[in-house]
């Protein structure tokens, strides 16, 4: 699918146009739409079409420039924001998903007093047409089709720079749930890593990759332990891209990658676990991110890393009782292996340190406390820089990925004391699940500004999201996408 700004060359088939609640004057489309239809138009606003938020209706029309005309809802101007649009684009692709649609025109909103820019607004639109249109096919054909062409009317020029915007990070979404939802037969750690080389190969950042000997010899255990239990060998990848001067810092990235969790001697409950092949998803997301960096020639440095792991129950898995000794001399007794997740990014957010970048951010489906504590509508936020935390925080407004800030106060240490060790990686209580999963990551970070994301409750839709659908949802890249371009725009 491709997005562009201005009038289609050729003879589009549909076209979408948004209604306000409560404003009767029609748009110059609109005009168009109820004269080509005979009066329709006035005649569906007459019988109750009301123009609320997800409200959605489809016109067939018998001549003219479009066949069909879909009217979207978008309920009260002064409510406008980014989802609102997304939402009204996914379930105007819904009205048309059985239809020959090669080619649709939308037609932007006057900003009006909204507040919401023509930029944000075809930002909003185009990345729903991605995300909306995405359907995984390696082994199913799609059940659906959807538009090659997209053409956004009334788009000035920073619309039109937002559209570009909107085509890489769509595309960088899509890369991520494509990789999320390969089951964990056809992407492990190594394929995960020769994944990370092509794409390097191809928008020109570098990539280094640290077998399971190298990852021994460096004192990584976290990582070595976890993944011992497969057949399947540990990985670390380390990605740079470089944009700026050195002068300029690095912002560190780390991506949680268990590309399968079976929980290991631990094991998980059998119902729900074929969903255990998102437990890669912050990897995936960090891989796309640097991706989208370098595709839109961002003017920064960031540094990835992305500790790759399968957590299996194999013979030679670690057990209940273990005691870890880090790479950072750090003794962590292990209570439970399915509380891999915190072992493996210790270990990545120490390497991203010995990298010296100004800031660390990990991404992680790292507890299910996290969604007993959020739901599925926003992501945990924790981290020891009430700055980076702000601005992480008005950064997934922006991109409709929202975000929770909770406490990463010293007096949940008392919760992972441990009379064998140091540290444990967990509890047996109900108490802050969480929390105490950030308070461990927050041991290994140091000084350096940091930030966790944990994306445990939003990573995957049980339910059909409003535009994102069932299953992979790439949660996360929008936000930091954002972010980067934000730090960009301010350095």
């Amino acid at each position: 699918m491709n997005l562009f700004a201005g009038r289609c060359p050729g003879k589009p088939e549909a076209v979408f146009i948004f209604l306000c609640q409560k404003e009767k004057p029609l748009s110059q489309a609109s005009k168009q739409v109820d004269r080509l239809s005979q009066g329709g138009l006035s005649r569906i606003l007459e019988l109750g079409f009301k123009g609320k938020r997800k409200e959605s209706e489809l016109l067939v029309l018998p001549s003219g420039r479009w066949r069909l005309a879909v009217l979207l809802g978008v309920g009260e101007r002064k409510g406008l924001n980014g989802e609102v649009f997304r939402e009204a684009v996914a379930s105007g692709l819904k009205r048309i998903s059985g239809y020959k649609v090669s080619r649709v025109e939308v037609e932007l909103l006057d900003p009006g007093e909204s507040g919401l820019s023509l930029e944000e607004e075809a930002r909003a639109a185009g990345e729903a047409f991605w995300f909306a249109s995405y359907r995984y096919s390696e082994f199913k054909k799609p059940d659906r089709v959807f538009p090659k062409e997209v053409w956004i009317l009334g788009a000035d020029k920073k619309a039109r720079d937002a559209l570009f915007l909107a085509q890489v990070v769509g595309e960088e979404h899509c890369f991520a749930r494509e990789l999320v939802n390969k089951p964990g037969s056809e992407l492990w750690p190594e394929k995960f890593a020769e994944e990370a080389r092509r794409s390097g190969r191809r928008f020109g950042f570098k990539v280094k990759v640290y077998d399971e000997k190298a990852l021994s010899r460096m004192g990584y255990n976290g990582i070595v332990r976890v993944g011992q239990g497969s057949r399947r060998p540990a990985r670390l990848v380390e990605l740079s891209y470089r944009g700026a001067s050195v002068r300029e810092g690095t912002i560190g990235l780390v991506g949680k990658g268990v590309t399968f969790d079976t929980g290991g001697i631990s094991l998980k409950p059998p119902q729900g676990m074929e969903t255990m092949k998102d437990d890669m998803t912050g990897a995936a997301v960090v891989l796309g991110v640097m991706r989208a960096a370098a595709r839109l020639d961002l003017k920064l440095n960031l540094a990835g890393v992305i500790p790759l792991v399968e957590n299996m129950p194999g013979g030679a898995a670690q057990r209940p009782g273990d005691i870890i000794r880090m790479a950072d001399g750090t003794t962590v007794e292990v209570i439970s292996t399915d509380a891999e997740g915190r072992l493996i990014l210790a270990d990545g957010l120490y390497h991203c340190r010995r990298l010296k970048p100004k800031q660390m951010i990990d991404i992680a489906t790292l507890t299910g406390a996290c969604r007993m504590a959020l739901g599925r509508f926003a992501i945990g936020l924790m981290g020891n820089s009430e700055e980076l935390l702000s601005r992480i925080s008005q950064s997934g407004a922006l991109s409709g990925e929202r975000c929770w800030i909770l406490p990463l106060w010293d007096d949940y240490l008392e919760l992972l004391k441990s009379d064998a060790a140091e540290l444990k990686n967990g509890n047996w209580g109900r108490e802050a699940g969480t929390i105490v999963a950030g308070i461990f990551l927050k041991h290994f970070v140091g000084e350096v500004p940091w930030a966790h994301l944990d994306i445990a409750g939003t990573a995957w839709a049980d339910e059909a999201h409003p535009y994102l659908g069932r299953g992979p949802t790439g949660k996360g890249l929008r936000l930091l996408v954002r972010y980067l371009e934000q730090v960009e725009k301010t350095r």
